[in-house]
C-alpha cells in the first residue's frame, strides 16, 4: 500500500510517496500536458512518474556517480499518455511492466553495469526506454 502525502517543498507543495518512516520520494506527475523530469541517480535509487493523457520525457542525471552492481528501480505509471525513459547506456533494463491496450518498448541491453528495474502500469498509453 503506498501512502502519500503532500510536503511544503519551497514555494510550492509536492506530492509525495513514503517509502519509510522518514524517507520520502517526490512523485512526478504529468496530466494532460508536455513535460521533462530528471532523476538523480546518485541522490535516489528509486523514481516514481506518473502521465494522465500526457507526454513525459525522463532523463538521468548522475549515473555515472553510481557504484557499479546497484540496483535501481523506477515505477511508471502511463494513463492514455506517452513516456520515454532516456536510460543510461551501461544500465541493463529489466521489464516488470503490466501492459493493458498499449505498448511497451524497451532498447536491448547495452551494459550491466546497474541494474534497473522498471515496474508499474501502463494503460492505453505508450512507454519507450531508450
Amino acid at each position: 500500500n503506498a501512502e502519500y502525502a503532500l510536503k511544503d517543498c519551497d514555494d510550492r507543495q509536492i506530492r509525495i510517496k513514503m517509502l519509510k518512516e522518514d524517507d520520502y520520494i517526490e512523485v512526478d506527475e504529468t496530466p494532460f500536458g508536455d513535460a521533462s523530469h530528471y532523476a538523480d541517480a546518485s541522490k535516489h535509487d528509486y523514481h516514481y512518474f506518473m502521465t494522465k493523457m500526457g507526454n513525459s520525457d525522463i532523463y538521468y542525471q548522475n549515473a555515472d556517480l553510481v557504484p557499479d552492481g546497484k540496483t535501481h528501480e523506477l515505477r511508471l505509471e502511463c494513463k492514455m499518455g506517452n513516456m520515454t525513459v532516456n536510460a543510461p547506456h551501461d544500465w541493463e533494463i529489466v521489464n516488470e511492466i503490466d501492459c493493458i491496450m498499449g505498448n511497451v518498448s524497451i532498447r536491448a541491453n547495452t551494459g550491466s553495469r546497474v541494474k534497473l528495474v522498471v515496474k508499474g502500469k501502463v494503460k492505453m498509453g505508450n512507454i519507450e526506454i531508450i
